[in-house]
């Protein structure tokens, strides 16, 4: 996330919301499961890049906010993304890009959401990080929204070895990094 608010250009607005399930179907709130990180903001000020960095930084007093553990809730990530959107958007397209590995397991799931993303006239553009996505999920949200389906392999995936990747973290960053780029130029192309 931090790389994608590098990325962003001075007349962005950029939010990032976190989704991680704990596999409780009884929470009273049925998108218990995301939350706002970092609420949208226009991105017109090193001291607002320098404040959405703060607070993704893996150092953050609460911890790693990204670590991948537990149930994987879309539904709950895409809601607080578009209500996020929804209450602060000014003029312009409205865009959701969705990290994630796909394997929605969580009540709060793509499907119940969809409406609600087209009323609100929302496009999605998803990523799939690592192996082992649910890549035919990933597309089909990204088909319906009017966004594009990337995949970004681990570096001790078996097609990235092949390709040469010495197994450590930099290819993948560097890779999402290209990604984020290409996603804020295409998106600046379809406004």
């Amino acid at each position: 996330a931090q790389i994608f608010v590098d990325a962003s250009g001075t007349d962005d607005s950029l939010g990032v919301v976190r989704f991680n399930g704990n596999g409780d179907a009884s929470e009273d709130d049925a998108y218990a499961d995301g939350n706002v990180v970092f609420p949208m903001l226009d991105m017109d000020s090193q001291l607002v890049r320098d404040l959405a960095n703060w607070a993704l930084d893996e150092t953050y007093p609460s911890g790693d906010q990204f670590d991948p553990e537990g149930y994987t809730s879309i539904g709950d990530g895409l809601y607080h993304g578009a209500k996020e959107i929804g209450a602060k958007a000014g003029e312009g397209e409205k865009w959701i890009v969705l990290l994630s590995d796909g394997h929605q397991n969580e009540d709060s799931d793509y499907e119940a959401l969809k409406p609600y993303l087209d009323g609100e006239d929302i496009h999605v553009d998803t990523v799939a990080l690592g192996s082992g996505c649910d890549d035919g999920l990933l597309q089909q949200i990204a088909v319906n929204h009017g966004g594009k389906f990337r995949k970004i392999e681990s570096d001790e995936d078996p097609a990235a070895k092949r390709r040469g990747s010495t197994g450590d973290s930099s290819a993948m960053l560097f890779a999402l990094g290209r990604t984020f780029l290409d996603i804020n130029d295409d998106i600046r192309r379809l406004e």
